[in-house]
């Protein structure tokens, strides 16, 4: 799956230069021509590029519905990956002791200054509330 892009860009392109070399092989190339002939090489193009159409919308469709089973894709491993990303990082922490668990007390600090909830009030002055 990881080179499926390269695949399918040279089977796509084998492809095209095969119909190219098959389509150039049955179209006769005349010093001179009649209105026939002229009227017969305007309906071949016409089918040509019609099918070149065909070819362009069915790719557009393939393509649509890649990107949309892609970015799905792309959204669940996203979310798995930073799931276990941050569970691995807790585990980390709790492991390191950096980290109190929650159900035991609070979280310890680490930073040079020391959360307000850890001060101590000894010194502390009253407020008054204004």
């Amino acid at each position: 799956m990881k080179h499926f892009g390269t695949i399918f860009n040279a089977v796509l392109g084998a492809v095209n230069i095969i119909f190219f070399v098959f389509l150039l092989s049955i179209i006769r190339i005349e010093a001179t021509q009649t209105q026939e002939d002229m009227t017969w090489r305007i309906d071949q193009i016409a089918f040509q590029i019609t099918l070149l159409e065909v070819v362009f919308v069915l790719v557009g469709i393939v393509f649509a519905i890649l990107g949309f089973f892609g970015f799905q894709l792309l959204l669940e491993r996203a979310e798995s990956r930073a799931d276990s990303t941050a569970r691995e990082a807790v585990q980390r922490l709790y492991d390191t002791g950096r980290l109190k668990n929650p159900r035991s007390g609070s979280v310890s600090h680490t930073g040079r200054m020391p959360p307000s909830g850890d001060l101590p009030v000894d010194d502390a002055e009253k407020e008054e509330n204004v």
